[in-house]
C-alpha cells in the first residue's frame, strides 16, 4: 500500500467493491452448486477468495476509520456491514456523501489535540512506513484466516455434506442447498460478531476515551 498512490477515499472504495465482487462469486459458485455438478474444489477456491477479501475489506475500514475520525462504533458498523451481501457499497456511498471519506493520509500531527493520543502517534508512525504497514496488515490477515481455517471452514463442511449425499446415490435439492447456505451464512455472521465484540472489548481497555 502507498499512501500517495492511494487515497483513504480510494483505497476504500476499491475494497468495498471487491468484497461485493467476491460476494456475486461465492453467491453463483453456490448456485452453480444447487443447479449443477461442479468439482468441489471450485466452492472452496472461491470461499477462499470471499474470505481473505472479507478480511481485508475489515482491516481497510478500520485504517481508513482511524485516519478520517469515523468514532469507534461507525469503524465497528462499516466492518460488520461485510457480513450481509453488498452492504459495503450502501455505506461506502453514505460516508463519501457525508464527507467522511475526504482528505488525505495523516501523516503528521494535526495540531488537535486528539493526535497526542499515543495510539494516534503509533498510527502515524505506522502511516509514515506504508511498506511495513502492508507487511503488518497482511500478517493480521492471514493470522486471522488461518485461525478459521483451523477452526473448519465452513465450505468444506458444505462439500463433505454433498460428497456424502453423492455418494448414497441422493443429489442435494435446491432447498437443501439454500438450507444450508443460509445456515453458512448466519454461522459467519455469528463468528464474526464475536470477534468483532471480543476486539471492541480489547480496544476499550486500550485506549479508554478513544474515537
Amino acid at each position: 500500500m502507498s499512501s500517495t498512490k492511494y487515497s483513504p477515499k480510494s483505497l476504500f472504495r476499491l475494497f468495498a467493491l471487491a468484497e461485493a465482487v467476491t460476494w456475486t462469486l461465492l453467491l453463483g459458485a453456490l448456485l452453480a452448486r444447487a443447479l449443477f455438478t461442479t468439482p468441489p474444489i471450485l466452492l472452496t477456491v472461491v470461499g477462499s477468495i470471499h474470505g481473505a477479501v472479507f478480511l481485508g475489506y475489515g482491516v481497510i475500514a478500520a485504517l481508513v476509520g482511524v485516519n478520517q475520525r469515523w468514532g469507534f462504533w461507525k469503524i465497528v458498523l462499516g466492518t460488520a456491514l461485510a457480513i450481509v451481501p453488498y452492504a459495503t457499497i450502501p455505506f461506502e456511498r453514505s460516508v463519501e456523501k457525508r464527507g467522511l471519506l475526504v482528505g488525505a493520509w495523516r501523516l503528521e500531527h494535526s495540531g488537535e489535540t486528539a493526535d497526542d493520543h499515543w495510539f494516534d502517534r503509533l498510527y502515524r508512525w505506522f502511516i509514515n512506513r506504508p511498506a511495513l504497514l502492508a507487511i503488518v496488515l497482511v500478517v493480521v490477515v492471514v493470522a486471522i484466516f488461518s485461525a478459521l481455517i483451523i477452526a473448519g471452514p465452513l465450505v468444506v463442511g458444505l462439500n463433505k455434506r454433498d460428497s456424502s449425499q453423492s455418494q448414497a446415490g441422493s443429489a442435494p435439492g435446491l432447498f437443501s442447498q439454500a438450507t444450508s447456505v443460509t445456515k453458512a451464512l448466519l454461522t459467519k455472521g455469528v463468528l464474526a460478531l464475536k470477534s468483532f465484540r471480543i476486539t471492541s472489548t480489547i480496544f476499550s481497555a486500550a485506549c479508554p476515551g478513544y474515537g
